[in-house]
């Protein structure tokens, strides 16, 4: 009886354990189904990733981007505008679906047809419009065209970031009375660096004006002597501060692959230690400038166990000639 009873509890948790598994595995397939239909579905690239466009009030502005359908089957594609924002300090754009705001580029924006048809591995140009009112103050206006394999909102109302390659920035200057204004926040590193490759470097620019700007510049570097022993370029990027924004950037020594006596060489032959001044200068637009400037100390640590090695070297040698002199007399 306690045998058939134990048989029993053993079959139970026998197929107990065969349903688990099953329902994992089940789990783990339609898992593995839908990530496969997502890798399909959003297999499109779209061109460009921005449009940077001027014109007047009043004008109407005819533009085509292209969509990439890299996908292995025909899809179709539908075609929306939204607003958006520099997220933070990031740069990185937030969406938001307030088609209807005033005086937004999304309400100027028409597409002849809201969604294309593209065979697997073919492209498709679609064409837009924009109507630029003849009220509307000068400066920048800014909106984004988003691409999605489905008619249903691309993002929510509260806000929502879209992938890049879903969405092509467009960032409009309405030409008049436009002003170009970056104020330099900050900028700062760290304070001791032990040793090549240098901390990096970072700084906040705020736009003040009506119109994106484009900083670029360099932070140059230079010894305890004045010598200039490295220029780092700053935003090779490009990336944009739109106004009434504030963008962090950050700038980095570039990484050598050196040995631990390439670095010792490199230290002494550009005498890279003590105290360095970075100089950071910047210009944008037609003739904004922007400068600051930090100090930091580099403590050579490679060159110095180097020079300690010396010393001893030179001091051990001291000492037998000076014992073997002594021992002679």
């Amino acid at each position: 009886m306690k045998n058939e009873i134990s048989q029993t509890y053993a079959l139970k948790a026998i197929s107990v354990i065969c349903a688990n598994r099953l329902r994992i595995f089940f789990i783990g397939c339609c898992s593995f189904a839908l990530l496969l239909i997502a890798l399909e579905v959003h297999a499109a690239v779209v061109s460009p990733s921005v449009l940077e466009l001027s014109s007047t009030r009043g004008a109407v502005i005819h533009e085509t981007f292209t969509i990439l359908n890299t996908g292995s089957s025909e899809q179709t594609y539908f075609f929306d505008r939204v607003t958006f924002k520099p997220m933070e300090e990031t740069g990185t754009p937030l969406f938001s679906q307030e088609t209807k705001e005033a005086g937004a580029l999304t309400s100027w924006i028409s597409f002849p047809q809201t969604q294309v048809r593209i065979s697997p591995q073919s492209k498709a140009d679609v064409p837009f419009q924009i109507a630029i009112p003849d009220d509307i103050a000068s400066g920048g206006y800014y909106a984004a065209i988003t691409v999605s394999p489905t008619p249903t909102d691309i993002v929510t109302t509260n806000g929502a970031i879209v992938d890049a390659k879903t969405a092509i920035l467009v960032l409009l200057t309405v030409e008049g009375e436009t002003t170009q204004q970056l104020q330099l926040l900050d900028f700062h590193g760290t304070l001791f660096s032990s040793s090549l490759p240098f901390s990096s470097f970072q700084f906040r620019v705020q736009n003040q004006g009506n119109v994106h700007v484009v900083p670029q510049g360099q932070i140059t570097l230079k010894g305890f002597l004045g010598q200039t022993f490295h220029v780092i370029d700053v935003n090779t990027i490009e990336g944009r501060v739109l106004p009434s924004s504030t963008r962090l950037f950050e700038a980095s020594y570039p990484q050598q692959a050196l040995s631990w006596l390439g670095k010792a060489g490199y230290q002494l032959s550009h005498l890279a230690f003590g105290p360095v001044a970075a100089d950071l200068s910047l210009h944008y637009g037609s003739e904004g400038t922007l400068f600051s400037s930090l100090t930091f100390w580099i403590v050579p640590w490679e060159l110095l166990c180097i020079f300690m090695g010396v010393i001893v070297i030179i001091l051990t040698f001291y000492y037998l000639i000076r014992k073997k002199i002594n021992s002679t007399r």
